[in-house]
């Protein structure tokens, strides 16, 4: 018996329709996703902070040792501040949460070239954390420059607004390919080739 799969070619103008659906919701509930936001990369700290104390056991240098369990646990504070902070209070704790997290930014950087400075090694790992503490400072940089909230709902609309148009694109394109689909039955083609015909 064969069963035909007619709700496939629903499924894009399903998912485009879900892509306009959030976007809206994007623009619309702005302190929802803005909350969201911060939320996530509090969770995003924590785990780092818990990854950066990994290696702590087996780290020989006492004062490299005590740089990275205050990098850590600064990184677990923030982060536990993050998810607690938006659930607890308004949007006025989004703005206090965005200032600490930029200042534990600045002091997870300091604390980063410190530890940095004490390697005497040019290792790649070297590198790599003199660019990540550079990375650091210039999002703490940002955060203090720009209203994190007004940087958060102009993020937020920008996102809602990027996915309407993609909802909106993906449909168009879904008709205009339909209309120019070729539609080739079940039943059997005989091909007839020039040495048969001979």
């Amino acid at each position: 018996m064969k069963v035909k799969n007619i709700d496939q070619k629903w499924l894009p103008y399903v998912y485009s329709c879900l892509l306009i659906v959030a976007g809206l919701l994007f623009i619309v509930l702005p302190d929802f996703f803005l909350r969201l936001f911060v939320i996530i990369p509090g969770i995003a700290a924590v785990a780092y902070g818990i990854f950066v104390l990994l290696p702590l056991k087996n780290m020989e240098d006492s004062n490299l040792k005590r740089v990275t369990l205050i990098k850590g646990c600064i990184s677990i504070t923030f982060g536990l501040l993050a998810v607690i902070g938006p659930m607890a209070v308004a949007a006025t704790a989004i703005k206090i949460v965005a200032y600490i997290f930029a200042v534990s930014l600045i002091v997870m950087a300091v604390l980063g070239f410190y530890s940095t400075s004490m390697e005497t090694s040019e290792s790649d790992n070297r590198k790599k954390e003199i660019f990540e503490n550079l990375a650091l400072l210039l999002i703490a940089v940002i955060l203090f420059l720009i209203s994190p909230k007004s940087l958060g709902y102009a993020i937020i609309r920008i996102l809602g607004i990027c996915a309407i148009a993609a909802g909106l694109v993906w449909i168009v394109f879904e008709v205009l390919s339909k209309k120019n689909e070729i539609v080739v039955t079940d039943e059997a083609v005989v091909v007839k080739t020039e040495e048969e015909d001979k």
